[in-house]
C-alpha cells in the first residue's frame, strides 16, 4: 500500500488527504505447533490437509508445503524439503454435524478467495447457474481427499489454480496439453515454449508470499458450462467450508512464493470488540460523591460474549479492574474521584483461547468534573493616609478550618500572599502602593492538597488613596486600540504537493499493514487580543481506493508533535509567546479497525486535540509523525483520505 498527503490552508482550518498504494506482502515463517481443531469462523466444518488421507484431526497439518516441497507430519518440526513423492490431501472433518450440509460429496470441488474477517467472500452470495468463475476469484480441478503430490522436479507445479479470464483463453484455444518450465512458467506442449493462453498458475506461485488467502470446498451441482462446474445454490448463498491460510515462500527460492502455508484456522480468528462505558451519575458532582463505573463489551462479529477483563482509567492512571461477566459487562464500584475535571476510560484485555479469542478494545474518553465544597473569601483594606503610607489588606475565607493559600492583586500585579490555616481563616497583607488614586485589590484563595476537596474563590475590594500631601496632580485621559487580531492554521501539503507515506507493509505480528511519515510544518498563528488560550484540532475521514474499497480513517494516527528547530529545514522561528504550548498523541490502535466499524480510535470518529496552549499570542511550528494501520484485509490499491485540522 502506498500513502500520501495533501493539505489545503483556509482560515482558522486545514484539511489534509492521504493517498495510499500497492500492498506489498512479506513471507510469513513456517512455525509453530499444532493446536486443536475447530471451526473456522463462518464455516460449519472444518477445512483442514494431512499427508494420510484420513480425515482425522490427528493426522492434520497446521503448516507445512503443498506437495513435492515437503510436509510437516502432525504440525510439528521443520518442513521436509526433500525431493521424494510427497501427498498434501485436502480433506473435511466427516465427523462435524453440519457435514450434512453437502448433498454429494462427490461433487465438492475447490476454490480460493483472499480471506474476509467476517467469512463474506467464503459464503459468498450466488445465483443459480453461475459458474466457479463468477463466485470465486480462484478455483481449481481438485475436490474433497484430493492429492496434490510431486515429484520433486524443478518444473513440478503440483496443482494448477485458474482464473476464469485464464482458464476460458485456455478453453478456447481447445485446451491444449500443457505443462510447466523450471520458472513455473506454463508452457505448451509440443514446441515447448511459454504458452499466451496458460490454464492458470501453480499453486506454488500463484500468490505472493503472506498473502491471507482462504481454501473454499464448494459444492457443485454436478453440470459445467465451458469445462467450469456449475456452482450449487441454496439460501442464495454457495454451499462452503474454508480454512484460511497464509502463504509462506519456499527458503532460498525466489519464484515458488506461495509453496508453504499457516493453516490460520487452528486457534481461533481473534474478533474485534467494541467496549463503552456508563457511569452511574451523570457529570459534574460534588466532591465526595460515590461513583460505580460500567464497561460494557460487545463482539463486532458473532454471537460470542467477550472474554477477559477492563482495567478503569482516570487519564493515565488506574482505578482497578474487573472481570468482564457473561454479559459482557464489568463493573468497578464506589469510585471517588479529586476536585476537577477528568478523562475516564475503559480497556478491554481479553482472555483467549483455542477456541475463543478477541482483540483488545478502548472506550471513547468520558470526561467527568467534580465540584469542590464552595468557599467564600471576603477582602478588606484599611488605608493608613496617602499614597505613601502603607495599607492593611485582609481576605476572610469560610467555612473554618479549611486551609490553602491567598494571592492578593492590585489589578492584574501580585503584590503578595499569605497562607490560610486550620486556626487561622484571615490572611493578612501590608503593602505600600507607589500611585494614587483608585486600586482595586483582588484576594485568590487556592485549597491545598488537605482541602482539595473544597473549591477556590475569591473577593474584591476597591479604594482611592490620596497624593502625598503638598503634591499637586492632574489625571492625563490616554486611548489606545487593540485589534481583535486573528487565528488561522497552515501546513505546506496540498494535492499537488502531497505528504506520501510511502509503501506499508504487513507488521512483524501479521497484524495489518504499517507504515509513517514525518508530518511538518504545522503553524498555528494567533494574534488575538486577551491572551486567549487556543487548541489545534484534527480528524480523519476514511480513506477509499475510488473502487469501493475502504480504510477507516481511525486507522491514522498523529503522534511525537515537537517544536521545530534547526534540525528542521526549511528551519522555522517556533515561537510559543507566553503560553505553555502541550502536545497530545493520538496513535493508531493495537489492533486497526475494520471499515464501517464506528468509534474514535487514531485520528477518526471526532475531533481530536493535537496541540493547545494555555494562553496566545503564539507563532507555534510543530512536526511530527504520521501512522497508518490498516487491516491485512485491505484489498491493494491507492488509497486517499482526508485530515482536517480546526484551530479555535
Amino acid at each position: 500500500m502506498r500513502t500520501r498527503l495533501t493539505t489545503r490552508g483556509s482560515f482558522r482550518r486545514v484539511v489534509a488527504a492521504v493517498a495510499v498504494a500497492a500492498l506489498p506482502l512479506g513471507i510469513v515463517a513456517a512455525t509453530g505447533g499444532m493446536a486443536s481443531a475447530h471451526e473456522a469462523p463462518g464455516s460449519p466444518v472444518e477445512v483442514f490437509t494431512d499427508t494420510t488421507s484420513s480425515a482425522s484431526v490427528l493426522d492434520s497439518i497446521a503448516h507445512g508445503w503443498w506437495g513435492h516441497e515437503g510436509t510437516v507430519a502432525s504440525g510439528v518440526g521443520t518442513p521436509d524439503n526433500g525431493t521424494g513423492n510427497k501427498t498434501t490431501f485436502l480433506d473435511l472433518n466427516g465427523s462435524d454435524p453440519d457435514f450434512s450440509q453437502f448433498s454429494d460429496p462427490s461433487n465438492i470441488r475447490v476454490a480460493f478467495v483472499t480471506t474476509s474477517a467476517d467469512g463474506s467472500a467464503e459464503d459468498p452470495t450466488a445465483s443459480a447457474g453461475q459458474t466457479v468463475d463468477q463466485v470465486f476469484p480462484w478455483f481449481m480441478d481438485a475436490g474433497l481427499q484430493a492429492g496434490l503430490n510431486g515429484n520433486g522436479n524443478a518444473n513440478d507445479s503440483v496443482a494448477v489454480v485458474s482464473t476464469g479470464s485464464e482458464f476460458d483463453a485456455w478453453f478456447g484455444a481447445g485446451q491444449p496439453l500443457q505443462g510447466f518450465n523450471n520458472s513455473l512458467q506454463m508452457i505448451d506442449i509440443g514446441p515447448n515454449t511459454v504458452s499466451a493462453t496458460p490454464q492458470g498458475k501453480s499453486i506454488l506461485n500463484r500468490w505472493p508470499a503472506g498473502s491471507h488467502i482462504s481454501l473454499v470446498f464448494y459444492e457443485s451441482t454436478g453440470a459445467t458450462s465451458n469445462g467450469k462446474p456449475v456452482v450449487k445454490v441454496v439460501g442464495g448463498h454457495a454451499v462452503t467450508a474454508y480454512m484460511p491460510f497464509t502463504t509462506v515462500a519456499k527458503p532460498g527460492d525466489a519464484v515458488r512464493t506461495s509453496a508453504g502455508y499457516v493453516n490460520e484456522s487452528f486457534g481461533a480468528v481473534a474478533v474485534n470488540t467494541h467496549t463503552a462505558l456508563a457511569t452511574s451519575v451523570a457529570s459534574p458532582q460534588n466532591s465526595g460523591t460515590s461513583i460505580d463505573l460500567t464497561a460494557t463489551v460487545t463482539a463486532d462479529t458473532g454471537t460470542d460474549t467477550p472474554v477477559g477483563s477492563v482495567e478503569f482509567f482516570d487519564g493515565a492512571s488506574s482505578l482497578g479492574t474487573a472481570t468482564v461477566n457473561g454479559s459482557g459487562v464489568a463493573t468497578k464500584s464506589g469510585v471517588v474521584l479529586p476536585v476537577g475535571s477528568h478523562t475516564l476510560k475503559a480497556v478491554f484485555t481479553p482472555t483467549n483461547t483455542v477456541a475463543l479469542a478477541f482483540n483488545t478494545s478502548t472506550s471513547p474518553d468520558k470526561p467527568f468534573v467534580i465540584n469542590g465544597i464552595a468557599t467564600n473569601t471576603a477582602a478588606s483594606a484599611t488605608p493608613n493616609g496617602d499614597v505613601t503610607h502603607a495599607v492593611d489588606l485582609t481576605a476572610t475565607v469560610t467555612p473554618l478550618g479549611v486551609t490553602g493559600n491567598v494571592v492578593f492583586k492590585d489589578g492584574a500585579t501580585t503584590i503578595g500572599n499569605d497562607n490560610i490555616t486550620a486556626g487561622d481563616n484571615v490572611a493578612n497583607l501590608s503593602h505600600t502602593f507607589t500611585t494614587p488614586g483608585s486600586h482595586t485589590v483582588t484576594a485568590f484563595f487556592t485549597p491545598d492538597a488537605g482541602s482539595s476537596n473544597y473549591s477556590a474563590s475569591q473577593g474584591s475590594i476597591t479604594f482611592s488613596l490620596d497624593p502625598p500631601s503638598g503634591v499637586s496632580t492632574d489625571d492625563q485621559t490616554i486611548t489606545a486600540t487593540i485589534p481583535p487580531g486573528t487565528i488561522t492554521v497552515t501546513t505546506p501539503y496540498t494535492p499537488a504537493n502531497p505528504l506520501d507515506l510511502g509503501t506499508v507493509n504487513l507488521n512483524t505480528a501479521l497484524t495489518g499493514y504499517l507504515g509513517s511519515a514525518p508530518f511538518q510544518h504545522i503553524n498555528v498563528l494567533d494574534t488575538r487580543s486577551g491572551a486567549q488560550p487556543w487548541t489545534l484540532t484534527a480528524i480523519a475521514g476514511d480513506m477509499s481506493d475510488g473502487a469501493g474499497h475502504f480504510i477507516n480513517g481511525q486507522n491514522l494516527g498523529l503522534t511525537a508533535l515537537l517544536p521545530e528547530t534547526a534540525n528542521v529545514l526549511p528551519n522555522r522561528n517556533n515561537n510559543p509567546g507566553l503560553g505553555t504550548i502541550t502536545a497530545t498523541n493520538n496513535p493508531v490502535p493495537a489492533t486497526p479497525v475494520q471499515s464501517g466499524v464506528a468509534g474514535t480510535a487514531g485520528l477518526g470518529g471526532a475531533q481530536h486535540v493535537v496541540l493547545s496552549s494555555t494562553q496566545g499570542p503564539a507563532d507555534a511550528w510543530y512536526s511530527g509523525t504520521l501512522t497508518l494501520f490498516a487491516p491485512t484485509t485491505t484489498t491493494t490499491g491507492v488509497y486517499t483520505g482526508t485530515i482536517t485540522f480546526t484551530a479555535s
